[in-house]
């Protein structure tokens, strides 16, 4: 068995007296800045979790006014293709157009040449034969 003798005994009526009297100076405000500690950091994490929720809100937010953007600057870039390929189509048409124009009356000039040269040609095929038969008929001596 154990022996207990009188030291040991009176060490521990020394450590309870002491607990008993250090009580309030000493573990009171201990345990009063530890609740205080424990009360500022969930404190501290209830504020860190609002200004969390309030960044991904905002977060949140910012791509939506982004994916707008975007979508409205889709729209109006789609709106200016659409634009210019309908002046392309207009030019390729105007060009068409006088290209058509152009083709159309260099045939006609080229026609009205033609004919013009027939009819200088029909005029001077008569004196040409003439002076043919005569330079033919003529006497070489």
């Amino acid at each position: 068995m154990i022996d207990l003798d009188a030291s040991i005994l009176l060490t521990i009526v020394y450590v309870a007296v002491l607990y008993v009297f250090l009580s309030p100076f000493f573990f009171g405000p201990f345990t009063r800045i530890l609740k205080e500690r424990r009360e500022a950091i969930e404190g501290s994490l209830d504020q860190a979790g609002r200004r969390i929720a309030e960044v991904e809100k905002k977060t949140a937010e910012y791509e939506s006014a982004v994916r707008e953007v975007r979508s409205e600057a889709y729209r109006q870039q789609e709106t200016i293709r659409d634009a210019a390929l309908e002046e392309k189509a207009r030019l390729l048409a105007d060009a068409r157009q006088e290209a058509d124009k152009i083709i159309k009356d260099a045939r006609a000039r080229l026609r009205a040449e033609t004919a013009d040269a027939r009819k200088r040609l029909e005029a001077e095929i008569d004196t040409l034969a003439v002076r043919l038969s005569d330079s033919l008929l003529e006497d070489p001596q």
